[in-house]
């Protein structure tokens, strides 16, 4: 969502904050709490190693590793392999659903075949140390998740839907799972402002300038790269979530409440 402000008589330096859980919130002012800053985790819990895998056919495998819920004993690792051999196309896929590193288990292998749009789902993969479900679409597009691709997080009652929002957004990879990008799904949600992170300047903005500051909420892996934003949806925690700061010279002058969406 674009949100359109009118800036003060002043030249502006705009500040990012944004509410998450109360352990990393403090007031701000009435009613509304800020992340002032905004760190990644390096997730060193994580397994970066697999006890069992079945006869790859491609000499540069793919792996990616899930990080799922906010606790730290649901981490997935997901093989990519070429059925075909190095070269032919990735199309076969191993999920590590039960976190225990052999992807030679059955339910665990799924082959999404060489055309773009061809898809499956990897449903209700149960985290460890928590009550939440995961299910997994894939839609090809040129030997990566497509931008259809999409993310279920629920439990009995409730859930939510993460997707690859802009479509430029990518699912990375390595060919080493000891250097592989992990993804969190689950977790605290971050909103964004013009694609900056909390805390950080948005820059100056001359007086009477009348302003674009596009928002999402997106979930962050251990990399800025390693991304993934909602679909259409409310910051959560409630409303306010990002306070514009109007400062002259070091001073504040003003503060601003946005309010809406994020999508």
């Amino acid at each position: 969502m674009d949100r359109k402000i009118a800036i003060p008589a002043v030249l502006a330096v705009l500040l990012i904050t944004a509410s998450a859980s109360a352990a990393e919130a403090a007031p701000a002012r009435a009613g509304f709490a800020q992340i002032a800053s905004f760190a990644l985790d390096d997730f060193p819990w994580v397994r970066r190693e697999l006890v069992k895998t079945p006869a790859f056919r491609s000499a540069k495998v793919r792996y990616t590793i899930w990080a799922l819920g906010d606790g730290k004993r649901s981490s997935m690792a997901m093989a990519w392999d070429e059925s075909g051999g190095t070269g032919t196309g990735y199309d076969t896929f191993y999920f590590d659903t039960n976190f225990n590193g052999d992807l030679t288990e059955a339910g665990e292998c799924f082959t999404a075949g060489l055309k773009d749009g061809h898809d499956f789902e990897v449903k209700n993969i149960k985290e460890a140390d928590g009550p939440w479900t995961y299910s997994i679409r894939y839609v090809r597009e040129k030997d990566n998740f497509g931008w259809q691709s999409g993310f279920h997080i629920g439990e009995p009652g409730t859930g939510y839907d993460v997707g690859l929002l802009p479509g430029n957004l990518k699912i990375r990879w390595s060919e080493d799972l000891k250097t592989a990008p992990v993804y969190r799904i689950g977790g605290p949600a971050i909103v964004l402002a013009a694609d900056k992170l909390p805390g950080q300047p948005l820059g100056k903005w001359s007086a009477g300038d009348i302003a674009q500051v596009p928002t999402a909420v997106s979930l962050f892996g251990n990399e800025l790269s390693c991304q993934l934003r909602f679909y259409h949806s409310k910051p959560p925690g409630g409303e306010p979530q990002i306070l514009l700061r109007v400062a002259k010279d070091g001073q504040v002058l003003e503060e601003i409440a946005f309010a809406g969406g994020g999508g």
